[in-house]
């Protein structure tokens, strides 16, 4: 178990099932989901066919509209934690204020279990447990280095002071990968620099994963994911986040 923090920057987790496409898909399958959840989700929106690609711009990074299948969330009046289904695809999220692992992890279950009873979809083609951070410091005289181990490299000749940057890795995890993404993005305020630090652990290898297998493949993405990004972080970002004497309960 990782650790604790009273200020934590995560302000997102979520996991997506992409399922084997069937054809065609079946129209009901999204009435069918509400039936059975509508009482813990009981409010629910359609979203036009668009998503958000991240892209760097002279501003940091920012979001690019791409065209994609309509999706329908289901959600409680408070907003979170919140489902979204589109064509072959269950997306499960977790916005601010994020309970605990113990939590999160028997909704995603949950509502799995649901989509496959309604859509008996035929098994995995990709999943991914990914959890976005954001970092708000004071934009005078900030030093990369105090607060992440993980960073652009400039060499030494160029000026080492940057004012947006965009740092994506993948790292092969046996047959799944971790990816790291970490930059600026356009801040709420002047003098205020924000920066992400996106964790995404994924299993790319269609139907590798059986569905009796999913609650100790999410156990393992969880915890490369929370190691991932106690790595990537120094105990100055720690002092930031407030960590609570060292317990060993964790806050991802």
């Amino acid at each position: 178990m990782g650790r604790k923090y009273k200020n934590p920057p995560l302000v997102e987790a979520l996991c997506e099932f992409q399922f084997i496409p069937q054809e065609p898909y079946d129209l009901t399958i999204p009435g069918l989901f509400y039936e059975k959840i509508k009482n813990e989700f009981p409010e629910k929106e359609e979203q036009a066919g668009v998503d958000f690609q991240l892209q760097m711009t002279d501003r940091g990074i920012e979001q690019k509209i791409v065209p994609v299948p309509p999706k329908v969330r289901f959600f409680k009046p408070g907003g979170t934690p919140l489902v979204q289904l589109a064509p072959d695809l269950l997306a499960v999220n977790c916005l601010q204020p994020y309970p605990s692992w113990e939590s999160f992890k028997p909704v995603i279950l949950e509502n799995l279990e649901v989509y496959r009873e309604v859509a008996k979809p035929k098994g995995f083609r990709r999943i991914g447990l990914r959890y976005i951070n954001v970092l708000e410091l004071n934009k005078v005289n900030v030093e990369l280095t105090d607060y992440f181990c993980y960073y652009p490299s400039i060499p030494e000749v160029l000026p080492q002071q940057v004012d947006t940057f965009l740092s994506r890795v993948e790292i092969p995890y046996e047959d799944e990968r971790l990816i790291l993404t970490l930059g600026t993005i356009a801040p709420k305020r002047p003098n205020l620099l924000q920066i992400t630090l996106d964790i995404d652990y994924v299993m790319v290898t269609p139907e590798k994963i059986a569905f009796d297998d999913i609650s100790a493949w999410l156990d393992k993405a969880h915890e490369r994911v929370e190691y991932a990004f106690e790595s990537c972080i120094t105990d100055k970002a720690r002092e930031l986040f407030q960590e609570v004497n060292n317990a060993v309960n964790s806050d991802k």
